[in-house]
């Protein structure tokens, strides 16, 4: 089984890929982070679901891989940041 450091890097890989799709480009930078918003703007409605939109299916992943790749991006840019996991919490 993986770790929670292990799924982190793994979804935001996979969020990277699922942008792309989208015609987004999530490339570990701040500026990227406008195209997150974008996403949010195309695929929601006043803080609720699209009907067919990204989030009405798998959501709770999709927000996983988002977290993980905003954290990822940030550890990329400001040195000495790391994750802090906590393995033993369900």
């Amino acid at each position: 089984m993986p770790t929670i450091k292990e799924d982190i890097v793994t979804f935001s890989d996979m969020i990277v890929k699922g942008f792309a799709s989208d015609k987004l480009n999530l490339d570990y930078t701040l500026s990227s982070f406008k195209d997150i918003d974008t996403f949010y703007d195309r695929h929601s409605k006043n803080g609720q679901r699209v009907e067919g939109g990204k989030f009405s299916k798998n959501l709770g992943q999709i927000l996983f891989a988002l977290g993980g790749y905003i954290g990822e991006t940030i550890i990329k840019i400001v040195p000495g940041t790391v994750w802090e996991t906590d393995e033993s919490d369900p």
